[in-house]
């Protein structure tokens, strides 16, 4: 005896209606494409305010969007556009969460330095030889959104390839059983 009321000997995942409905939901469409440009260009704008804050008060020694010692080191004003700027990154992360979710995109990547856009620079500071240490920047909704934004579109190119694929197959079929038909009329007529 089952735990759950079934009111049709088929699991819901397993009607046509159901899977139709999942497959439409799923589809990478022409706007789901311009979704994508959105993302590119929001995260190459909050890229462009990270270097822009970075060069205005040439951060160093500090560990990420929200450290304390921003604020004691280099005053309230670089403080509140260091917490605005990072507030931009974490609701783009959502955007992007939901769309994903919303497409049955998963959510996490592979990192691929050389495709990924690079936007978070480190703070670090400078030897006496002139070499350049990194001192380590958590860049947090920043670099999820890098990474992510290369995964996602080298997965929703290869989905919407798949799909055309998919429509062509079927237009190749039932151009062949229309062809099919008319042959078998014309034989017989």
């Amino acid at each position: 005896m089952s735990k759950f009321p079934q009111t049709d000997n088929k699991p819901l995942h397993s009607t046509i209606r159901h899977q139709l409905k999942v497959s439409k939901l799923h589809r990478i469409t022409r706007e789901d494409m311009v979704k994508l440009d959105y993302f590119r260009r929001q995260v190459f704008s909050l890229g462009e305010k990270h270097r822009q804050l970075w060069s205005k008060y040439n951060f160093f020694n500090i560990s990420g969007y929200t450290d304390p010692k921003i604020c004691e080191k280099y005053g309230t004003q670089a403080a509140s556009e260091m917490c605005c700027l990072y507030e931009d990154w974490l609701g783009l992360r959502r955007e992007i969460e939901q769309f994903l979710e919303l497409k049955d995109l998963p959510m996490t990547y592979d990192e691929h330095v050389w495709s990924r856009p690079y936007v978070v620079s480190s703070s670090g500071t400078m030897k006496y030889d002139g070499t350049y240490v990194t001192t380590g920047f958590d860049s947090g909704p920043a670099k999820w959104c890098e990474i992510t934004l290369d995964g996602m579109t080298s997965k929703m190119h290869s989905r919407r390839h798949l799909q055309r694929i998919e429509q062509y197959s079927i237009a190749g079929f039932a151009t062949g059983i229309i062809g099919i038909v008319l042959s078998l009329v014309m034989f017989f007529y």
